[in-house]
């Protein structure tokens, strides 16, 4: 995101939350806090976030926006739509030589390719349900990661036991 985004950006906070305008010296904070996202997403997020009735108050933290903004990532059904192709395409014994980090990682937290296999049944509701929460969960750790990457480059190193 440029500046100048991020500067279009506030002024769409201005005129939504009139009331509660972001504080200006937060406002270079939350610019490299979020300057991985571009400014379309960001302003999109930003009206989700209006749009929503159950949210009246801007953003408390960059946090809240950047989970508006990959709120779009990929659904968990069209993630198991791919895993059960790649199921199909690959039994138990020939492992897939290549899976996305997220499809990777649920596999492993599921006793690897093998025990998936034996135990993937697509028409058991269960199955599918704890493959929602898992989805979500593999998500959501993913975008802490990445946040903690961001903020690791401009917040200082803290310390267990440290004074700083």
């Amino acid at each position: 995101m440029t500046i100048d985004e991020w500067l279009d950006n506030l002024a769409l906070w201005a005129r939504l939350w009139p009331q509660r305008p972001l504080p200006h010296e937060s406002a270079e904070a939350w610019f490299e806090l979020l300057a991985d996202l571009d400014g379309p997403t960001i302003r999109a997020g930003l009206l989700a976030m209006a749009a929503d009735p159950e949210n009246r108050w801007p953003p408390a933290s960059p946090g809240e926006i950047r989970d508006r903004c990959t709120d779009a990532g990929e659904d968990w059904t069209a993630a198991l739509a791919r895993l059960s192709d790649t199921v199909r395409a690959h039994p138990y014994y020939d492992p897939p030589d290549e899976l996305d980090p997220a499809l990777a990682e649920y596999v492993r937290s599921m006793g690897g390719w093998a025990n998936l296999c034996r135990t993937l049944d697509l028409t058991d509701p269960t199955v599918r349900a704890q493959f929602r929460d898992h989805w979500r969960i593999i998500r959501r750790r993913a975008q802490i990661q990445q946040a903690a990457l961001v903020a690791g480059g401009i917040l200082p190193e803290l310390t267990e036991g440290g004074d700083r």
